[in-house]
């Protein structure tokens, strides 16, 4: 948790909700288990409550919104898959965030400019030391820069279930690079 009180006496606040959530409740600050928007808005609730901070006053600017996958196969079979997201003519292309090791993380592109880009990494690649084994593939959608955005607004129901179908309306668009194993003699008529 980052919190700052700056000059011009606005206070700024970045934390995970979701490891804020799993350390108040079972004292452990990860965040690869399950977290819906319900523990969302009650991690939010008890954040403010706690650092005495007037909700009303409060604005989002920025978020992420996210699932984990937990995959039967090495994260890498996907990742190395990953080509764009988007509806056709408004595709994006994935490309591998060097930041991450292994070329386990692909994202779209991140300008400073872009307000929205999406991210796609091995979650246990990321908390090896935490996570020793496992497959759980993490999708993100971040969101910059928010415009008039009170938290108030931000956590009330019907937004939370908005930003929920926006976010799974954008991931059904994920396009795979196609690598279809045929044997010698099928042409492409005999697929379709």
């Amino acid at each position: 948790m980052f919190i700052r009180i700056e000059t011009n006496s606005k206070l700024k606040v970045e934390c995970s909700l979701h490891k804020y959530f799993n350390e108040t409740h079972a004292g452990d600050r990860s965040n690869h288990n399950l977290f819906s928007m319900r523990d969302a808005r009650r991690a939010f609730q008890h954040l403010i409550a706690e650092k005495a901070i007037p909700a009303a006053d409060l604005m989002v600017y920025n978020y992420e919104i996210g699932i984990n996958l937990n995959l039967s196969k090495n994260c890498r079979t996907f990742l190395d898959k990953m080509k764009s997201i988007g509806g056709a003519g408004k595709e994006k292309p994935q490309y591998v965030n060097p930041r991450y090791n292994d070329e386990r993380a692909k994202t779209t592109v991140f300008h400073t400019h872009t307000r929205k880009f999406f991210k796609a990494y091995d979650k246990v690649f990321e908390l090896r030391d935490k996570i020793p084994e496992g497959n759980i593939l993490r999708i993100e959608t971040i969101y910059r820069r928010l415009d008039n955005c009170s938290a108030l607004d931000f956590f009330h129901e019907e937004n939370l279930a908005k930003m929920v179908e926006t976010f799974f309306r954008d991931w059904r668009t994920i396009r795979f690079h196609q690598d279809i194993v045929t044997p010698n003699g099928t042409g492409r008529a005999c697929l379709l």
